[in-house]
C-alpha cells in the first residue's frame, strides 16, 4: 500500500523564479561562511537541467553521538550564490529524532548519488593544521536525498514508532520547507534507497536476500506509484559495490547485480565472478532477465581480487546500455566496459588500464559524462584525482580540478559537465567547494 496527497504543478512552475540558475561561470570556487564545528556533507549531487548543485549537510552532537535534528540543505550555483534551508521542530515533526543517528545495525541509505565517489565524512583523512583538532564529523544516517525531474528533492526516511517503516517527502529546491507531496512506502526495509528515473525515481528496498522495488512516476499533478515488485535471492545489500540501478526509458530501469564464488575476510572476491541485468518496465510488475553480460572464471583456486561496479548507464548517442567495471590483481587495476541491450546481448566489451592508477590508488568512484565517457575519481595517500576515459578506454585527459586541494568525498560533475569538490572542511568559519569547467565540451566522440 501507499499514500500520497496532492501537489500542483502550477505551483511549481510559480517558483522556478526564486533561485538564479547556474550559466557557464568563472568563479573557481565559493566559500559559504558558517560554523563548521561537526559540520560535515552527507549528500552533494547536481542532476538538475539548470546545474544548481544540492548540499545535505549535517552536524554531529558529542552528547548524543547522533547528528543533530535539523535538515540543513545549501543550493549553490556557480555564480556564487549560495541559498540555505535548514529544517527543524515542526517543519519536520514526522521525521523521528531516531533517523539523525547512525542505525544500530549500521544500517543506512546510500549518502551519495548512485553513480559518484562513495564515502562520508568518516573516511576523510585529518589534514588539519597541527595543534588544531579535528572538529568531529556527522554520523552517516538513516536519512536518504535524491533529486529528480527538473526541480524536485525527495527526502526518505524512518518514520513512525515502527523504525522499519519508511515514508518521504517532496519539495520544491527552490523552497525547500514545506513538503508538495508526502509519501509512505509501506515497507518494512533494513536498507533502502532512491533511484533516479527519466519522469520520476525508483524506491528500493532490501530485507535479508528480497530486493522490492516501487515504480513512481509524474502524472500530471501527482507522483503516483505505477507497479511494484521483487527480485528474490539477492546476497548482495544496497550498501556494496556490486548493485546498480540506472534508468533505461520512462518508468524503466535496469537493475545490475554483480555475483561470485567467496567473499575474504580480506575485502577481496573470489572467482569465478560475473554480471547479471534485469530489465524493469512501467507497464507490468514482472521483470526480464537475470541476463548474464559477464563471467570471468578467474586464474586458479587463490586468485583473489578487488571487484567493483563503478557505473552503469544507457549508452550515449546510440542503442543499448554500458556497465564500467573495475578488477584488480595485486597490483594491476584493470577496467572493464561491457555493452549490452535489452535482451541480455554483449555488444561489446573493452579492457583498458592507466597509468595514473598505482599500486597504491584507491579509486573513489565514477561519474557517467554528460556527453558519454566517464570522469574517474582517483584517491592516492588521501589526495583526489580525475581522469577522463571514453567507454573504449581512449584517455581524455584529467578533470581540470585545482590541484594540491584536499577534496573531501563530495565531488560531482553538473548536468552540463562543470565539475565540483568540496574541501575537507577545516576551517573552524566556513567550508569551500571548487569548481572546473573544462569538461564542458567533452565528447566520447564514439
Amino acid at each position: 500500500m501507499y499514500v500520497y496527497e496532492r501537489f500542483w504543478v502550477n505551483q511549481v512552475i510559480l517558483i522556478l523564479v526564486l533561485l538564479v540558475t547556474l550559466t557557464v561561470g568563472q568563479i573557481p570556487n565559493v566559500t559559504i561562511d558558517e560554523n563548521t564545528t561537526g559540520l560535515g556533507a552527507l549528500y552533494a549531487d547536481s542532476s538538475h537541467p539548470d546545474n544548481t548543485i544540492v548540499f545535505r549537510l549535517a552536524r554531529y552532537e558529542a552528547v548524543t553521538g547522533c547528528n543533530e535534528a535539523i535538515i540543513m540543505f545549501r543550493t549553490i550555483t556557480a555564480e556564487g550564490i549560495v541559498t540555505p534551508f535548514n529544517l527543524a521542530g515542526e517543519d519536520i515533526a514526522d521525521i523521528s529524532p531516531t533517523n539523525f543517528c547512525r542505525s544500530p545495525n549500521d544500517v543506512t541509505p546510500k549518502g551519495t548519488p548512485d553513480d559518484s565517489p562513495k564515502g562520508t565524512p568518516d573516511d576523510s583523512p585529518d589534514d588539519s593544521p597541527k595543534g588544531t583538532a579535528k572538529s568531529p564529523a556527522p554520523v552517516p544516517d538513516r536519512i536518504g536525498v535524491l533529486t529528480f525531474a527538473d526541480n524536485l528533492i525527495l527526502l526518505y526516511f524512518q518514520c513512525g514508532t515502527d523504525v522499519l517503516l519508511t515514508c518521504g517527502n517532496i519539495y520544491l529546491k527552490y523552497d525547500i520547507r514545506t513538503p508538495l507531496q508526502k509519501i509512505r512506502f509501506e515497507e518494512h526495509c533494513t536498507e533502502y534507497n532512491a533511484i533516479r528515473g527519466q519522469n520520476g525515481f525508483l524506491f528500493l528496498c532490501y530485507t535479508g536476500s528480497t530486493l522490492s522495488w516501487q515504480n513512481w512516476v509524474i502524472n500530471e499533478s501527482l507522483i503516483k506509484r505505477i507497479n511494484y515488485g521483487e527480485i528474490t535471492e539477492v546476497n548482495e545489500s544496497l550498501k556494496g559495490s556490486l548493485v546498480k540501478v540506472f534508468p533505461v526509458g520512462p518508468g524503466s530501469y535496469s537493475v545490475v547485480i554483480g555475483s561470485y564464488k567467496q567473499y575474504t575476510a580480506k575485502n577481496l572476491y573470489i572467482p569465478p565472478i560475473g554480471l547479471a541485468a534485469y530489465f524493469l518496465t512501467s507497464e507490468s510488475e514482472f521483470y526480464n532477465g537475470p541476463f548474464n553480460i559477464y563471467y570471468n572464471l578467474g586464474q586458479g583456486e587463490t586468485d583473489e581480487v578487488k571487484f567493483a561496479i563503478q557505473v552503469c548507464h544507457a549508452q550515449v548517442g546510440g542503442y543499448g546500455y554500458r556497465c564500467l567495471i573495475t578488477i584488480k590483481r595485486d597490483p594491476i587495476t584493470k577496467f572493464i566496459s561491457i555493452g549490452f541491450s535489452e535482451a541480455g546481448k554483449i555488444t561489446s566489451t573493452y579492457e583498458f588500464q592507466s597509468n595514473e592508477v598505482t599500486p597504491t590508488t584507491d579509486i573513489g568512484g565514477t561519474v557517467s559524462l554528460r556527453y558519454g565517457g566517464y570522469c574517474i575519481i582517483v584517491v592516492d595517500n588521501g589526495k583526489f584525482d580525475g581522469i577522463v576515459f571514453n567507454e573504449k578506454g581512449v584517455s581524455g585527459g584529467k578533470w581540470g580540478m585545482p590541484e594540491d586541494i584536499n577534496y573531501s568525498t563530495n565531488v560531482g560533475v553538473t548536468y552540463n559537465n562543470t565539475v565540483y569538490g568540496m574541501e575537507q572542511i577545516t576551517n573552524a568559519t566556513s567550508w569551500r567547494v571548487y569548481f572546473s569547467q573544462q569538461l564542458q565540451n567533452y565528447k566520447s566522440n564514439l
